[in-house]
C-alpha cells in the first residue's frame, strides 16, 4: 500500500493530527507603522509521540532522582542557582537578579523588519519551531489579510525579531494554508563552515552523470511524503496494548503499564497513526 502511494502522480493531502486547540502565544505582528493582533499555534503535535519513564526492574515502580550538591548532599529546588564554567572545576555563579538583566523586554511583538525571496533562506539555520499565525479577533482580520496577500502578491518572505521564552529570536514569516507560518532561526553567527570535501578534485565524467540522472527523473515527482512514516510509535503502542489484554497472565504483574497507561489515549493515537 505505501508503495501504491509513492507512486502516485498527483499530489495528496496527508492526514493531520487536529489543530491546536490553544494558542501558546499572544501578542502584535508588525509591519512598518501597522500593527495586527494576532494569536499563534503550534504546527506540530508533539503530545503524539509515546515517552518512555525510567523504573526500577523486576520492581515497576519509577525512579525518582535527587539533585546533590558534591559538599554538602541533597538540595531543594530553592537551593538551586547558576553558574558558568570558565576552565576545569572553576566556576563563577550568577545571581537571579544579575541574569535577570540580560532578559530582553517582551513586547509581545513580532517586527517584521526585512522582505526577501523565501528561496534565499539558508535552511541550516532553521531551529525547528515553527507556528501558526492568525488573527487574534475578528476586528484584526483584515489587517492580517492584507499582510498576508501583500507577502504572497511580492511572493516574498519576511525577517524579523521577537521575544520567546524569554530569549531574542531571529524569525521568518511567509503565507501558508490561508495563514501565516512563522519559523524560528538559528543565530546566523553559529552556523559552521561546510566541511573539507574528500573528492581530490576530481569531477564525475558526464556519463556517469546521465546515468544517475536517469535514475532521478525516474523517481521525480510532485513533493509527496504520503508513503512515509515514523512507525516507531505505532510498534511501541502495539506492544503496550500487548501488556494491557485481559488474556496477559501477567498483567497484575506490571504495576506501570496498570498505573501510568491510559486507556482511552492509546486508541486515540492509535487511530491517529493509522490515519497518517
Amino acid at each position: 500500500m505505501a508503495t501504491n502511494r509513492l507512486l502516485a502522480h498527483s499530489r495528496r493531502v496527508l492526514p493531520r493530527a487536529p489543530a491546536a486547540s490553544r494558542a501558546s502565544w499572544i501578542g502584535t505582528l508588525k509591519v512598518a507603522d501597522l500593527s495586527v493582533p494576532v494569536k499563534a499555534f503550534s504546527t506540530i503535535d508533539s503530545n503524539s509521540a509515546s515517552q518512555l519513564c525510567h523504573v526500577h526492574r523486576g520492581c515497576g515502580h519509577r525512579i525518582s532522582y535527587c539533585k546533590t550538591c558534591s559538599v554538602h548532599g541533597a538540595v531543594t529546588a530553592e537551593e538551586i542557582g547558576k553558574a558558568y564554567q570558565y576552565s576545569n572545576d572553576c566556576l563563577v555563579e550568577l545571581s537571579h537578579d544579575e541574569l535577570a538583566e540580560l532578559t530582553p523586554t517582551d513586547d509581545k511583538t513580532i517586527k517584521l523588519e526585512r522582505f526577501f525571496p523565501g528561496d534565499q533562506l539558508d535552511l541550516a539555520l532553521l531551529a525547528g519551531r515553527s507556528l501558526f499565525l492568525s488573527p487574534a479577533s475578528l476586528a484584526a482580520g483584515p489587517a492580517f489579510a492584507l499582510i498576508r496577500a501583500a507577502l504572497e502578491e511580492k511572493q516574498m518572505w519576511a525577517l524579523g525579531q521577537t521575544v520567546l521564552s524569554q530569549r531574542l529570536h531571529l524569525v521568518v514569516v511567509h503565507p501558508a494554508e490561508g495563514a501565516l507560518l512563522l519559523h524560528t532561526l538559528h543565530d546566523p553567527l553559529a552556523r559552521r563552515a561546510c566541511v573539507p570535501l574528500n573528492t581530490n578534485g576530481t569531477s564525475p565524467s558526464r556519463t556517469s552523470v546521465r546515468t544517475l540522472s536517469k535514475v532521478i527523473d525516474k523517481a521525480s515527482g510532485p513533493f509527496d511524503l504520503s508513503g512515509y512514516h515514523d512507525d516507531s510509535g505505532d510498534k511501541l503502542l502495539s506492544l503496550i496494548q500487548s501488556k494491557l489484554t485481559p488474556a496477559d497472565p501477567n498483567r497484575n504483574k506490571h504495576p506501570v503499564a496498570n498505573r501510568n497507561a491510559n486507556d482511552q489515549e492509546l486508541p486515540r493515537r492509535r487511530k491517529l497513526a493509522k490515519a497518517a
